[in-house]
């Protein structure tokens, strides 16, 4: 299920950072660093799942900030990113 959850939101970050430079990237991250501040104890499967996706985004969002501070990178688009050529290539392979 915790990979479900990794690969959810993954693909929403990507989708959301498509076209942002890294200055859009550090403020959408802080953005939801805040939300996750602000989540109460997982007292329950709900918030506990919650939590987990968000911690998933967040590592996405410090993934692709430290992408977009290469030189010469410019705006996120998933065609750039090797990590999203990779999982592809590796998932044309599986089929």
């Amino acid at each position: 299920m915790t990979e479900q959850w990794d690969d959810s939101a993954r693909r929403a970050v990507q989708k959301r950072a498509t076209g942002m430079n890294h200055a859009d990237a550090v403020a959408a991250e802080a953005g939801l660093r805040d939300v996750r501040q602000r989540q109460p104890k997982a007292y329950c499967l709900e918030s506990a799942w919650r939590q987990n996706y968000l911690d998933c985004e967040l590592a996405e969002w410090q993934r692709l900030i430290r992408l977009l501070s290469e030189d010469g990178f410019g705006v996120y688009s998933p065609d750039k990113d090797p990590a999203v050529r990779e999982r592809t290539h590796a998932n044309s392979k599986d089929e």
